[in-house]
């Protein structure tokens, strides 16, 4: 199964993916931070993008069976600006596209 990871870097994130490995999934990740995962062998793909830019998750999502998404729920050290719960996933869901559920 082809599966993308969004926030593939993160603690939850980089689990998902060696999992997903693990069982012999082709897995692709999407990032901000690519250079954190050169070390990770068996990826199809790192994507580079923000998570709440459309287009990038729609770069990333394009052709695969299933997406894992693992947002930060905590605030930015950059920001912070606290998260609401529902942030996070907003663009990722309005980046999908349909889903045929004949």
């Amino acid at each position: 199964m082809k599966i993308g990871v969004i926030g593939s870097t993160g603690r939850t994130g980089r689990l998902v993916l060696d999992e997903g490995l693990r069982r012999g999934h082709v897995m692709t990740a999407f990032t901000r931070r690519p250079r954190e995962l050169a070390g990770v062998q068996g990826l199809a793909a790192v994507v580079h993008g923000d998570g709440r830019n459309l287009e990038d998750i729609r770069r990333a999502v394009r052709g695969q069976d299933a997406v894992i998404a693992c947002p930060r729920r905590r605030p930015s050290p950059r920001t912070r600006r606290p998260v609401r719960p529902v942030e996070p996933i907003t663009p990722i869901l309005t980046s999908l596209p349909p889903i045929d559920s004949r």
